[in-house]
């Protein structure tokens, strides 16, 4: 007999399951016709009166379609096509429909154990294809009802449980089955199980099964020795997504044990790909000045850029009082623009708003750290010698809470020795909320700016205004502008604007050229 009725048996006793019996229960006889009907049907069928039992059924399942009968009277008659029909594909094909349409039926196990003997009948008959069939309906069983026991032994949690669970993995080869039990393991509180675990990381041949192991050995890394294991997988394994795991599982673990090994692997791995995981999973712990003076060296020195800019990164989501130093300190003194750039961009983040609902957040509570860091990217558009990182401070002045980033952006505006940093300032103002205070601003650089370019873009500025606010100052250029080229501008805008302000002035332009 097959081991595997052995550990149905066994399964049926433990979980208190009972072997179905296809007779009815004669306390429901009397509910209705169609539980008499089938009755005597199913009475033909224990009579092995298969011509008038197969009639029997076939009326039933067409006088009763919403039976609670129905999947039983399906199942018998397959039954019943078996004993008679000469070709035994017709009773598999019979059993192989009525397990599609009826899975959750009490007689499934039936069908299947049906569709293998009648199977090994058609395999001895010369049908060789069915052989793959019958196979893979028996390893489905077999599976079946080890993940079933596998569950049973998880809830009993003892160390006989344990013991069992660590024979099947042993004795298993079915992958599906060896990571239910990795998820077992996973959850036993137990040395042994935790060892196992460790033996399954290392030893383990299917890198899947691996990585199954590394992330539950994360859920419990409270020891010295389980980090060390998973230190060893990082720096060996020959997978990237298992070494990558083992990364993630490091993090997940102990803080003080945990931030020490990400650090290592950081500072010290050979491979660039577990650099930047290392210090992704840092920027999840950033608010130590550990960690954070290890994200400013790596951002100095460490030979990859990627890498660089995920310490970046890192140090714009740690602690503000921690990060914004940091990143001031890279803003300043690094020497690659590139770097300077993305230390101004986050700093920018830092100062910025976002709406929530109907209500404003700023980022940064501490007001007074919001004004350090608007004098500091000021400082960086004035002195910083790389033309790029000069822009994104004034980008990220334009992302700036307006009472904070506007007054900075006036004065780049106002005062800036570098034609193309005034125009981006322009620019930026133009696309704020409208106030008066930047209208103004822009009217004047229209007016007194000693370059064009920058002239123009305040013009531009004055029409790009939410609901024609800049329509007045536009008008008064058009108007009364002494460059005529300036004028033809904001002409063309107020053509744009459709306000009816802009075509009354138009007019009057016309009218004037008229009587010139």
């Amino acid at each position: 007999m097959k081991k595997s009725f052995y550990i149905t048996i066994i399964l049926c006793l433990v979980l208190g399951l009972q072997i179905t019996k296809g007779a009815v229960d004669p306390q429901t006889q009397s509910k209705g016709s169609d539980t008499e009907t089938y009755q005597k049907a199913y009475n033909l069928v224990l009579d092995e009166d298969w011509n008038n039992a197969l009639k029997a059924l076939d009326n039933f399942m067409k006088q009763y379609q919403s039976s609670r009968w129905l999947d039983d009277a399906r199942f018998w008659r397959c039954y019943v096509q078996e004993k008679m029909d000469k070709l035994p594909e017709n009773a598999y094909e019979c059993y192989s429909q009525f397990i599609k349409e009826y899975p959750k039926s009490k007689w499934v196990n039936d069908a299947k154990s049906n569709m293998i003997r009648v199977g090994k009948q058609l395999v001895k008959s010369g049908k060789v294809e069915y052989e793959y069939k019958i196979q893979a309906l028996q390893n489905s069983d077999d599976e079946e009802v080890a993940l079933s026991a596998l569950y049973a032994l998880q809830n009993m949690g003892d160390e006989k449980a344990l013991s069992a669970v660590l024979d099947l993995y042993n004795q298993t080869q079915n992958p599906n089955i060896r990571e239910k039990i990795i998820f077992v393991l996973g959850n036993f509180d137990s040395p042994k199980a935790e060892a196992k675990l460790i033996e399954i990381a290392k030893d383990e041949k299917d890198p899947q099964i691996r990585e199954k192991a590394v992330f539950w050995l994360g859920q419990q890394a409270e020891t010295p020795e389980v980090v060390k294991v998973l230190k060893d997988i990082v720096k060996s394994d020959p997978s990237p997504s298992v070494r990558e795991k083992a990364i993630f599982a490091i993090s997940e673990s102990r803080e003080d044990l945990g931030v020490p090994a990400l650090i290592e692997i950081a500072e010290k791995d050979t491979e660039v790909g577990m650099r930047e995981k290392a210090v992704f999973w840092l920027s999840q712990h950033g608010d130590s000045p550990e960690i954070i003076k290890t994200l400013e060296n790596i951002v100095n020195k460490d030979p990859d850029p990627d890498v660089r800019d995920k310490a970046i990164f890192a140090l714009s989501q740690a602690e503000k009082n921690l990060g914004l130093p940091a990143l001031m300190n890279i803003a300043k003194e690094n020497s690659d623009p590139k770097l300077r750039e993305k230390a101004v961009f986050w700093l920018g983040q830092e100062v910025s708003f976002a709406k929530v609902g109907e209500k404003t957040v700023i980022w940064l509570g501490d007001e007074a750290n919001s004004k350090n860091v608007i004098q500091f990217l000021e400082n960086v558009v004035n002195t910083d010698p790389d033309q790029g990182v000069r822009e994104k401070a004034i980008f990220a002045l334009s992302q700036a809470d307006h009472d904070l980033g506007t007054p900075a952006l006036i004065n780049i505006a106002r005062k800036n020795g570098d034609p193309s940093l005034r125009e981006k300032a322009v620019f930026w103002l133009g696309e704020e909320k409208a106030s008066p205070e930047t209208i103004d601003l822009l009217a004047e650089v229209a007016e007194k700016d000693a370059d064009p370019a920058v002239r123009e873009k305040a013009v531009f500025a004055l029409a790009e205004m939410e609901d024609n606010a800049g329509v007045p100052a536009l008008i008064k250029i058009a108007k009364n502008h002494k460059d005529p080229n300036i004028r033809k501008k904001a002409i063309f805008w107020l053509g744009e604007s459709k306000d009816p302000r802009a075509r009354d002035a138009l007019l009057d332009i016309l009218k004037q050229s008229d009587k010139n």
